[in-house]
């Protein structure tokens, strides 16, 4: 009898830890941000890219600056990349990282959208050492197959290899491809949606999924795609040509029309987390019941594991457009992207340590 009492004792004293551990963390939480001092050479610019604590941004005229980020200021940004320039062929650029911090550009044909080179760049703690071409490795992508890629990301999978969203146009049934900018060699892989829209519009549907898409990994064997289109977003591995969807997380299928939906995502990740900004609404969060503009906002960011499991909601007190991570996961950055009535842009930072 005494056994009993005390291993039911037991029982209650470590549920009741273990509640308290889960409660540290609390589900659902409303967090308070603090305003981005911005310089005053920034304030036009676009914010696309954060690698490190170097927030990388377009100009009116489609050049890239580069300038530090902190939870409390984005300092002066320098040039670093003229789109154009017919020497190194930037026309449209997509940028990546690799683990050692080398800066990778991806070079793409403005109106064909078909990649024409990839440089990686050494050394981009200082603005000096980016501007230094001597540093570059550049490949031009001359034998390349004819390719169609969009997209706003890309991921550096080794020193040979970057996995992008698109496909060869002699076979364009496929979202992701893996392109050896070594020996200019791609390789397909084998998902393509079942959805609504016509099965005879290939090029109208591989567009669709990949126009303002997005993948990250997550330094292992996983990997999330979204669409910035739709509320459509998925966890997924590579298993030599083939991709394995292991967890859907917005699995709302285009609809088999012109214009697009009133929900949108934008998304950021590491190692550790995946987080997904939810836009639906404008800058003042009255939610849109039919589709106005391209100037959608959100709040609320729901967190993931590398799982697919839901480990916390976040509500923001500021609205915006794009969202991005510091390097340490500790500090959320907010942007609100441009403003459809000519106000001034703003970015707001978040502790997210807890």
């Amino acid at each position: 009898m005494k056994t009993n009492r005390l291993l039911m004792s037991t029982i209650v004293a470590v549920a009741i830890c273990s509640c308290s551990d889960k409660n540290d963390v609390s589900f659902e939480v409303s967090i308070k941000g603090h305003i981005i001092k911005v310089d005053t050479v920034n304030v036009d610019k676009r914010p696309a890219y954060l690698f490190g604590d170097r927030l990388y941004a377009w100009d009116n005229h489609c050049y890239l600056y580069a300038g530090k980020l902190s939870s409390a200021e984005w300092q002066k940004s320098e040039k670093i990349l003229v789109s154009g320039y017919a020497n190194n062929k930037f026309e449209s650029v997509a940028l990546s990282c690799d683990d050692n911090g080398a800066l990778y550009v991806l070079g793409r044909s403005f109106d064909e959208h078909k990649p024409i080179s990839l440089t990686k760049i050494q050394h981009i703690e200082s603005i000096a050492s980016v501007n230094d071409q001597t540093t570059w490795e550049k490949y031009d992508f001359e034998k390349l197959s004819s390719f169609y890629q969009r997209g706003n990301t890309f991921v550096v999978l080794s020193d040979s290899t970057i996995l992008v969203t698109g496909a060869p146009m002699n076979d364009m049934n496929h979202v992701f491809s893996i392109i050896n900018f070594k020996n200019q060699k791609v390789t397909a892989l084998d998902y393509w949606p079942d959805d609504s829209l016509p099965a005879y519009d290939i090029c109208d549907k591989l567009q669709r999924y990949i126009c303002d898409s997005g993948i990250l990994w997550n330094k292992k064997d996983r990997f999330v795609y979204w669409s910035g289109w739709e509320a459509l977003a998925f966890i997924f591995s590579i298993d030599g040509e083939k991709t394995r969807i292991l967890k859907n997380i917005y699995a709302n299928p285009f609809p088999a029309k012109e214009i697009p939906a009133t929900e949108r995502l934008d998304c950021c990740a590491d190692s550790n987390r995946i987080y997904f900004l939810l836009r639906n609404s404008d800058k003042k969060g009255v939610k849109y019941k039919n589709y106005e503009h391209s100037y959608i906002f959100g709040n609320t960011v729901e967190v993931y594991d590398w799982n697919g499991v839901k480990q916390q909601i976040i509500h923001l007190d500021k609205y915006g457009q794009q969202i991005m991570l510091s390097k340490n996961g500790k500090t959320l950055y907010l942007f609100s992207g441009d403003m459809v009535d000519g106000s001034n842009k703003y970015i707001y930072s978040y502790d997210v340590s807890n």
